[in-house]
């Protein structure tokens, strides 16, 4: 599952500053995570996460 929102502490898929989703950052944060989960050996990438972009 490619998402943020497990691993936040305000449980929302977005990276937060002073209140506000960063779009570009958190685009960035989940292409990382799913190369990274591809890298392993993952078969199937499944993304959850409801971004611009």
């Amino acid at each position: 599952d490619v998402a943020l929102d497990p691993y936040t502490s305000h449980g929302h898929d977005g990276l937060l500053e002073d209140g506000e989703i960063l779009n570009d950052p958190t685009v960035e944060a989940l292409v990382t995570q799913a190369l990274v989960q591809a890298e392993a050996g993952c078969d199937i990438l499944a993304p959850s996460d409801m971004m611009d972009g």
